[in-house]
Formats: structure tokens, sequence, C-alpha cells
């Protein structure tokens, strides 16, 4: 029975590190991306609906995103 665990143990926390090995890397971006129009822009409706499916209609509110407000607002509020 010792046996048995002393063997488990060990093969158990490798296994993990082994797997970690063959995972593939994160992808990267080749290339940035810009912002071609703002939010109040005709175009970013149209890319929008394009997009997501349904159009943007009165009563939906898009707005921009800082990362200060992710940061800050979200997490604390």
């Amino acid at each position: 029975m010792l046996r048995v665990i002393g063997i488990t143990v060990p093969v158990t926390r490798l296994t993990p590190v082994l797997l970690q090995n063959f995972k593939t890397p994160e992808k990267v971006l080749d290339c940035k991306a810009y912002h071609r129009c703002f939010v109040s822009d005709p175009q970013f409706r149209r890319e929008m609906y394009i997009l997501l499916g349904p159009e943007i209609v009165r009563g939906n509110k898009v707005r921009t995103l800082d990362l200060v407000y992710l940061l800050f607002y979200v997490n604390f509020f």
C-alpha cells in the first residue's frame, strides 16, 4: 500500500509540469489594432451591426471604457 502511494504522489506532482511543456504558446498579435472611428460616428454603428448582429436601438447605451474605469470603478463600486 505504501509503495503505491509512494509512486502515485511523485507521478501526480510531475504530470502537470510535463504537460506544460506540450502547451502551445499564447498567440501574439502581429500588428496593432487602431481606432478607425469614434463611438459617435455612424460608421461605428454600421461596424457594430456587422460584428454583433442586431442593431443598436434607442435606449441601449454605448460608451468608451477606459482602463482607469475598468480597474477602479468596476472593482470598487
